[in-house]
């Protein structure tokens, strides 16, 4: 591998496709190592660098100029590149045609209307996503239906709110961005509906446990939410204005807005034009971010990327990853052997006053998969229960019982998620197991964290479930098995007054206090599964240990207690 602060003067011809995370990262990258080099970029939008994970929040008014998406004051525009960075950057051009077989592009101006030819010695393309359309009847021509791809967009979305004054909106897809859409729109003041084909939120992402408590923080915070359809047609006013939606199942919901955000496929069209290798998750790249044809690279949404975990291909649309590609295509351009691993899948958003992240695979995936997966549902405080901060966070984490190692992890609540989504994603990429996660030396105070940090404590839980010390239940298994009506205990184990407070309201619910559990276990019958639950599943694993000891023999706990009950329940 050559030095770090090495440098050719040989004048390559560089072209790069698409300017915006990955292509300017290249090019920036590429410049400091080889101040010789020509390099172009070719960009079809007036924009160039931008943020669009800002953009629920620029739509949302929390920030307020879209410029600042672009660098605010130090606007990275077509001079920026030019004179800060020693880039020749071309925007409102579009690339038509790759010639491979005289390396070259062809590319259009859609200020001039000139078509002309750039040749390369090397090509990167980094053309990102497309968003993906649904087919909704009688969209054409009507105001008011938007997607959320280019800043334009985000521009065009505020405009339109403010300028019609729109109380409603409808948000087509529950990814990411509608998600956090919705938070932003509420914050407006507009009347939320999302509309979404599956039965849960980011079933690819989270289990049905997490995804079950983000839908209903959601409506907690007033986003009606109608599952299981999409938006079929939309009814425009007399003017051509949208004044509502209609679904699969002709149900009519009023809005001056919908935005679109069913989420996003690789743009590979240059290059399975040119003949290069593609697949379901984009263009196909090696280790080095080479496509089929080695004088071509390729990074970003376009390309897909291994699962470290699955080692499948999947596509991971984030701009940080698209950074890390622009910058290794870079250094291989520049002579070095710089390699990409792959991902853990990591992913985060904001949604009101919760955090959302997860990492590695879902213990539905890791079945899939062929994995004896074991998970844990574990709540706790992100810093001591006696620190006036302190706030709630549940943890899933996931692991193989053969092996112990750590498979994957999601994060939900209000306290601080991205820390423990980040350690996690850290262990799965240097193939941690439950034990190493449960050995770690973390960072303690009050002020940031527990004792035995909310990681440590689900690792430990984990390690109990593999070596079979504690058993848990799923809280959906648990509300299927009463939706049943099969015949089994719901032991609660909380203290009378939290019992009377807060409570699952079913046929199959006796209350026995912990405190008193040692004394009248033998009220309780032996020829009925016992399901223990209590606040957080702390108590309720205790239960389970001291049943255990008395000769019970069908006990198991429900995993996260009632903080991870994500239905109906009874209060005083």
């Amino acid at each position: 591998m050559m030095a770090a602060n090495s440098v050719r003067s040989d004048a390559k011809k560089i072209v790069i496709i698409g300017g915006n995370a990955c292509g300017l990262k290249t090019a920036s990258r590429l410049r400091r190592r080889c101040p010789g080099y020509d390099i172009t970029v070719v960009e079809q939008g007036r924009y160039l660098s931008y943020g669009a994970c800002g953009f629920p929040y620029y739509v949302g008014d929390v920030i307020k100029d879209y410029r600042s998406l672009m660098g605010g004051a130090a606007l990275r525009d077509e001079a920026y590149f030019r004179d800060v960075k020693g880039v020749r950057v071309r925007p409102l051009t579009e690339a038509v045609r790759i010639d491979r077989e005289k390396k070259a592009v062809e590319i259009l101006s859609a200020q001039s209307g000139e078509r002309e030819s750039l040749s390369y010695d090397t090509l990167v393309i980094a053309t990102g996503g497309v968003p993906t359309l649904p087919d909704i009847e009688g969209v054409d021509g009507v105001q008011g239906v938007f997607t959320a791809t280019t800043v334009d967009d985000a521009v065009a979305i505020k405009k339109h709110i403010e300028a019609h004054g729109v109380k409603s909106a409808v948000i087509a897809g529950g990814g990411f961005i509608g998600v956090e859409m919705a938070e932003g729109l509420v914050e407006r003041g507009l009347d939320i509906t999302l509309v979404k084909k599956g039965a849960s939120f980011l079933p690819a992402m989270f289990d049905e446990e997490i995804s079950l408590l983000i839908a209903r923080h959601m409506t907690d915070n007033g986003v009606k939410i109608i599952t299981g359809e999409n938006v079929a047609q939309v009814l425009p006013d007399a003017d051509g204005n949208l004044a509502g939606v209609v679904t699969e199942s002709r149900r009519k919901v009023a809005a001056g807005l919908l935005l679109v955000t069913k989420g996003f496929r690789p743009n590979d069209r240059l290059a399975r034009d040119a003949g290069l290798e593609t697949g379901r998750t984009g263009i196909v790249v090696n280790t080095k971010m080479q496509t089929s044809d080695p004088a071509i690279y390729a990074g970003g949404d376009c390309v897909g990327c291994t699962d470290i975990i699955s080692g499948n291909a999947m596509n991971l649309a984030l701009g940080s990853l698209a950074n890390i590609h622009g910058r290794i295509i870079a250094d291989n351009i520049a002579g070095d052997d710089e390699v990409f691993p792959g991902v853990a899948g990591t992913g985060i958003f904001k949604m009101f006053n919760y955090t959302a992240g997860r990492t590695g695979l879902t213990e539905r995936e890791a079945v899939k998969q062929g994995y004896d997966a074991v998970s844990v549902i574990v709540p706790g405080p992100d810093k001591p229960h006696y620190y006036p901060t302190a706030t709630l966070i549940i943890i899933k984490l996931i692991g193989d019982r053969q092996t112990g190692r750590v498979l994957g992890a999601q994060v939900l609540g209000a306290g601080e998620v991205a820390k423990r989504v980040d350690i996690i994603a850290t262990a799965l990429t240097l193939g941690a197991t439950a034990d190493h996660l449960s050995k770690l030396n973390l960072a303690y105070s009050p002020p940031y964290a527990p004792a035995l940090d909310n990681v440590i404590v689900a690792a430990n839980v984990l390690k109990n479930k593999i070596a079979c010390l504690g058993r848990g239940c799923s809280p959906i298994r648990v509300k299927e098995k009463m939706d049943r009506g099969d015949d089994f205990i719901y032991l609660d184990v909380r203290s009378p007054a939290e019992f009377k407070n807060m409570r699952i309201d079913h046929p199959s619910v006796m209350h026995l206090p912990l405190g008193k559990l040692r004394t009248d276990a033998e009220t309780l019958p032996r020829d009925k599964e016992i399901i223990v639950g209590c606040m957080s599943s702390l108590r309720a694993y205790e239960a389970q240990r001291i049943l255990e000891a008395k000769g019970f023999t069908d006990v198991v706990y429900m995993d996260g207690g009632l903080v991870a009950w994500p239905f109906e329940i009874s209060r005083s």
